[in-house]
């Protein structure tokens, strides 16, 4: 964790980037100490993450319609959709969040709530911050700082529904892409010489996708039992590689690389201490 820290040059709050830098080590090891191809991009542009269903189901799907999907009906998308807002969002959180919370954050983006849950992901709550300056700068506003910083065009389609939910919900996923293909990407691959190429963001691949309806990207399946829905994401990307993997691959689901911090680890009784040790470690080298 000490060398993985000292590459990415910057705090790390997953173990991404020690996978990565371990992967990394091997593969030069075996003797791949050119290029290497990387799978960032696929999750992002394809609808890979447990949280992006919920945006899927936001809105309809008329393109899938005409392509002769069998999709949910409005009802059924609608039911869907409030069964998993009322539910726990499947994602490393360092702050408490829902589907339904920063309402504005939310409507500035479609009320898409994608940003949010990367905004409860990598920060804290309000918890951490000293009193006083929450006082003057008052509580941290991440999706909404995060939704101002989308470009005004791509939030003008969002809200007008120009745009699907799904594919804005991209749109942010891209803008964190640059921050994983930094610290959990170049900065570990590099740390030993290794140098990856990520094929799924290929600019003319990227735009082939954005022209793709929704309902190909997260899928809808229909149980013939019991007549419950079901979602496969990167549906098409299955299709294209299911002649060369196994049958366990094409079927696997995408599973979490982290697991979730318990809720005891972020409060007042635990940030307390870990302040005061920070704060002698730092003045002890000469940052105070």
């Amino acid at each position: 964790f000490e060398e993985t820290l000292w590459h990415a040059e910057q705090p790390l709050w997953t173990f991404l980037a020690p996978g990565k830098y371990l992967l990394s080590k091997f593969a030069h090891e075996q003797g791949y100490k050119v290029v290497v191809l990387s799978g960032e991009g696929a999750d992002e542009f394809l609808g890979g993450y447990a949280w992006l269903p919920v945006d899927y189901l936001r809105k309809p799907d008329p393109a899938g319609f005409a392509l002769g999907l069998e999709l949910p009906s409005d009802a059924e998308r609608r039911k869907i959709l409030n069964h998993i807002q009322m539910s726990t969002v499947p994602v490393l959180l360092l702050s408490k969040n829902s589907y339904t919370d920063a309402q504005l954050a939310r409507k500035m983006l479609g009320g898409i709530s994608t940003h949010c849950a990367y905004a409860a992901a990598g920060n804290a709550g309000a918890e951490v911050y000293n009193l006083l300056a929450l006082a003057v700068t008052g509580s941290p506003d991440v999706p909404r700082a995060i939704a101002e910083g989308i470009s005004p065009s791509v939030r003008e389609k969002a809200v007008s529904g120009e745009w699907h939910p799904l594919n804005v919900a991209s749109v942010r996923l891209d803008l964190h892409g640059i921050w994983i293909l930094n610290h959990m990407g170049e900065r570990m691959e590099m740390a030993h010489s290794v140098e990856g190429r990520p094929p799924f963001l290929d600019h003319k691949l990227v735009q082939y996708i954005n022209t793709l309806p929704p309902s190909l990207k997260v899928r809808p399946v229909k149980n013939e039992g019991t007549g419950a829905w079901g979602f496969t994401e990167k549906w098409i990307l299955r299709q294209a590689v299911n002649p060369y993997v196994t049958e366990e691959l094409f079927l696997r689901k995408k599973l979490s690389y982290n697991a979730p911090p318990s809720p005891r680890t972020v409060g007042e009784s635990n940030l307390v201490p870990l302040q005061g040790y920070l704060k002698a470690r730092l003045t002890r080298i000469g940052f105070f």
